[in-house]
């Protein structure tokens, strides 16, 4: 009889002091709001009041909340150095994502950024905040459009082994650990194409990054504007090497119209390569019985900008160095006994 007392007693003390009930099916009840949406195991309700469940050690050693089944468990809990994780593996504790007490932000990895993470990530629009009101020393960057094009593009493999911060134990089922549900993710296979941060740190510092571990980033969105930069500087030179063009028909029409055929004195060529940058041959051929002869380039202004004196007849070779020469269109006309034999064009890039 007192046995059933103690029982009774336990039962009211439990249902109306501490608010908690456990029925016949196992089901337990925490709190005293009657009209809530039930169902799970584990039901804790309230009315117009704050609601908290803790797990507390009072040692720093982890502290783990683990929803299982039969094959997945998933954890969300607490380590020793006061990193916030969320675990994929009852059987070996493998951080799937991490957030420090800082704001920082991990998938996959130790964060050492606000959002790190390693492996892909696929989103429809990244919008960066660009107003200018929250900018300032708004300067052009024309300048450094030259130093772009210093950079050296390269392909390569990422290594798995070195970029890896988290234990990468594969997920085993929940009963038997010998069983692996998946293998760790193998995107870091794939060639990828971009810069090497130190070489960019050299030219561009500024877009350049290095987090705590010594391991360099790059800010490939920032490289952009430049890229602009550079594209509208290309722009304006076809542009104008188009009117210098129309200029150069223009002026070929001019010589040609005035050139008396001298082919029995000698014959130009086209140069080649054409356009050239660094140098470019042009082949001539000259008779024995002229006296002087001599190649003269000129802008398209007409204004002579190089000559040269020919001392060989037959088949001649000759080299301009394109240092010689600034960038544009010109024209080089080859002269024997004062004789205009023939004028050509060519670019220099």
């Amino acid at each position: 009889m007192k046995t059933y007392i103690i029982i009774l007693i336990l039962t009211l003390t439990i249902n109306v002091q501490a608010q908690l009930s456990v029925k016949t099916n196992g089901d337990v009840k925490i709190g005293s709001q009657l009209t809530y949406p039930s169902g799970g195991k584990l039901e804790i309700t309230g009315n117009n009041e704050t609601l908290e469940a803790r797990i507390f050690t009072t040692s720093e050693d982890n502290a783990c909340l683990w929803t299982i089944n039969s094959v997945y468990a998933f954890g969300f809990g607490i380590d020793q150095s006061g990193k916030g994780h969320i675990y994929r593996n009852i059987n070996s504790k493998s951080a799937i994502m991490t957030f420090c007490s800082n704001g920082f932000f991990g998938i996959g990895r130790i964060p050492a950024y606000k959002l790190d993470v390693d492996g892909n990530i696929r989103t429809n629009t990244i919008i960066f905040s660009s107003d200018e009101r929250i900018r300032s020393n708004i300067k052009p960057i024309s300048d450094k459009t030259d130093d772009l094009l210093k950079l050296q593009s390269v392909s390569f493999d990422l290594d798995a082994s070195k970029i890896k911060l988290f234990d990468t134990t594969p997920q085993t089922q929940t009963m038997n650990d010998n069983i692996i549900i998946n293998e760790i993710e193998q995107n870091n296979h794939r060639l990828h194409y971009g810069f090497i941060a130190k070489d960019v740190q050299k030219i561009f510092p500024e877009l350049v990054y290095e987090d705590n571990n010594g391991i360099l980033g790059i800010d490939y969105i920032s490289i952009i504007p430049i890229l602009i930069d550079v594209l509208k500087q290309q722009n304006k030179t076809i542009e104008d090497l188009k009117k210098e063009i129309e200029i150069l028909k223009l002026t070929q029409e001019s010589f040609f119209s005035s050139t008396i055929d001298n082919s029995k004195c000698g014959i130009l060529h086209q140069n080649y390569p054409n356009p050239f940058n660094k140098s470019t041959s042009i082949n001539l051929t000259l008779s024995d019985n002229i006296n002087y002869a001599e190649l003269i380039i000129y802008d398209l202004l007409g204004n002579q900008i190089k000559s040269y004196s020919i001392d060989k007849r037959n088949d001649v070779k000759m080299m301009l160095d394109g240092s010689d020469l600034k960038p544009g269109v010109y024209l080089y006309s080859l002269f024997a006994d004062g004789k205009l034999i023939g004028t050509k064009s060519m670019i220099r890039t």
